[in-house]
């Protein structure tokens, strides 16, 4: 399956079109900012809070979407396996000398029990992660992030892939 790379500047509501157009998968993760809130849940289209968003992320195992307001534009990238419009530009062959490598970032807070809230013990504040398993009572959450290295192993590009539950300590 080929790999996308793609990225352009798209006007507030072509950006919700292209949002709304997508399959996304059903474990689709929505980050993203406004002013006022932050979201960090299973994507579920809202066009009222998207439309006034900052910046923002909707990724799953298949792809990332990322984007940020310019004002009147909103500047967009796309890494991810299934083609995700024809309005971004395709810059794919950025990647043929790459190759990815997933990696793991621990998340705030520990899980007290198999209930989904994690507690962060020095602040203290509750997350409730996006996170369907209860594997471990006292488990972590963490971000896996899929980096494209070069052949130094520098990262070239990296992308939000997952939120995953790990064994405490990990």
């Amino acid at each position: 399956m080929a790999v996308h790379l793609c990225s352009g500047d798209l006007s507030p509501g072509r950006f919700l079109e292209l949002i709304n157009a997508h399959s996304w998968p059903e474990a689709a993760i929505l980050m993203a900012f406004t002013p006022a809130e932050a979201r960090l849940i299973r994507f579920v289209g809202d066009d009222l809070f998207l439309s006034t968003t900052e910046q923002g992320r909707i990724f799953s195992p298949e792809g990332e979407l990322r984007w940020r307001s310019l004002g009147q534009t909103i500047r967009m990238v796309y890494l991810g396996y299934p083609q995700i419009s024809n309005d971004l530009s395709d810059y794919s062959s950025e990647l043929e000398t790459l190759s990815p490598f997933n990696q793991r970032f621990l998340l705030w807070g520990e899980r007290t029990d198999s209930q989904n809230e994690w507690l962060e013990q020095q602040t203290p504040h509750r997350f409730n992660y996006p996170i369907d398993s209860a594997q471990f009572p006292r488990g972590r959450a963490a971000l896996v992030v899929e980096q494209w290295v070069n052949a130094a192993k520098i990262p070239q590009f990296s992308r939000y892939h997952s939120i995953i539950e790990v064994k405490g300590g990990q």
